[in-house]
């Protein structure tokens, strides 16, 4: 793609968010019983959208405006939750030490996707090819989600993890979240067009945390009563490289 071109689709790409932004994002959860859910932060009631494939742990969306679904096993889905239709575009490393249990995808279209043994992995669409990265040095317990250009994992022992994609045994602990049950949500959604409000979800009636990475802190907020596997936002991929307008002159 040449400089014109990027610059065209950049500026069109931030169109629809600046569009987007003002309004709340759509957040959008996966459970345990393969269902979708659609979650309204601003008072926390939900209602279901959809489904998702058999043995789902994470959902992401992707800038092409398509809903992406992993599954335990490596299995990379499309998923369109308004026929019900799923199709599988892709197959992970099939590793026994490995079940897959984390999925995001990033402005440029790279899909990064994780699991409890820590292996880390990316994804083209338009190569439709996958390559290891390396291993994080953590278990992904349930999701990963971009903010302010960085990568974080839902970690095991309730640890949000900074992942290092150029060097991922470089990955660290930044926040150690010691609260009841397990990490599984981990979604940035876009409260405003300066600020992009991470939440984290627990895995048992879904406990939501406000994410602060600033003072590395977890803070209550609310409760739903579903058995959250994995969550995502329509516009979460922007997180991954904030936009300086001044860059676009």
């Amino acid at each position: 793609m040449n400089k014109l071109n990027l610059r065209l689709s950049v500026l069109f790409s931030l169109g629809l968010f600046l569009q987007g932004c003002v309004h709340a994002q759509t957040i959008v959860v996966s459970t345990q019983g393969n269902n979708l859910f659609e979650v309204d932060m601003d008072d926390c009631s939900y209602r279901q959208i959809g489904t998702v494939p058999m043995r789902t742990t994470d959902i992401g969306f992707h800038p092409n405006g398509n809903l992406y679904a992993i599954t335990s096993v490596g299995d990379l889905f499309l998923v369109d939750f308004l026929t019900g239709n799923f199709t599988q575009i892709y197959t992970f490393e099939a590793t026994p030490s490995q079940l897959y249990t984390a999925l995001t995808i990033a402005a440029d279209g790279t899909f990064y996707v994780c699991g409890d043994a820590g292996n880390l992995y990316i994804y083209s669409l338009d190569t439709n090819s996958g390559i290891r990265l390396g291993n994080v040095g953590f278990a992904a317990e349930g999701d990963l989600a971009f903010n302010n250009g960085e990568l974080y994992m839902a970690a095991a022992n309730d640890d949000i993890v900074r992942v290092n994609t150029r060097v991922p045994s470089a990955s660290e602990v930044v926040i150690d979240g010691n609260i009841p049950n397990r990490l599984f949500g981990l979604v940035s959604s876009a409260q405003s067009c300066q600020n992009l409000q991470t939440y984290a979800m627990t895995d048992q009636s879904a406990e939501v945390y406000l994410v602060d990475f600033v003072n590395g802190t977890l803070t209550p907020y609310c409760d739903i009563p579903l058995a959250v596997t994995g969550g995502a936002s329509t516009f979460e991929f922007f997180g991954s490289a904030p936009v300086v307008i001044e860059e676009l002159r």
